[in-house]
């Protein structure tokens, strides 16, 4: 029901504790999809975590450590990406640096992750750049079938 009237559907969702094995992103993901195709919505934004599937190569040594310290969230996220890029719908997937709850600044990096050679150490970015970057994104076909690193300046 949630779906119904809108243009766009935005997933931030995360878990409590990264280290616990679960499905819980897989299953909100299936969810995401079926709810958008009930209500005729083709735009689907998810934000994950860099890290995550083809990112890891790209990361600094110390994200692939927190990689390992919480491997069974980055695979729920993978997987639930992979059911994501695999449906028809017009999706993006966001990878922003370590998140921060610093106020809105608009001084952020947006790169295709196919683009990207690597990011240093830890990046970071509030996560009202990165709402903005969604919402943005949201709106248009720029980051269509993309998944999109977004770090801060």
């Amino acid at each position: 029901a949630a779906a119904q009237g809108v243009d766009a559907i935005v997933s931030t969702l995360g878990v409590r504790n990264p280290r616990s094995p679960n499905d819980f992103i897989l299953n909100a993901t299936r969810a995401l999809i079926a709810a958008a195709k009930h209500a005729g919505i083709r735009r689907v934004l998810l934000m994950s975590a860099f890290g995550v599937g083809a990112s890891y190569k790209k990361a600094s040594w110390i994200i692939r450590l927190g990689y390992h310290v919480a491997a069974a969230m980055f695979r729920d996220k993978e997987v639930g990406e992979e059911v994501l890029m695999s449906s028809d719908l017009d999706w993006t997937i966001a990878y922003p640096g370590v998140l921060t709850n610093g106020t809105h600044s608009g001084n952020f990096t947006t790169t295709d992750l196919n683009k990207l050679k690597g990011v240093p150490w830890l990046p970071r970015i509030a996560r009202a750049d990165v709402a903005d970057f969604l919402l943005t994104a949201a709106s248009n076909d720029t980051w269509n079938k993309h998944i999109v690193v977004i770090i801060g300046k």
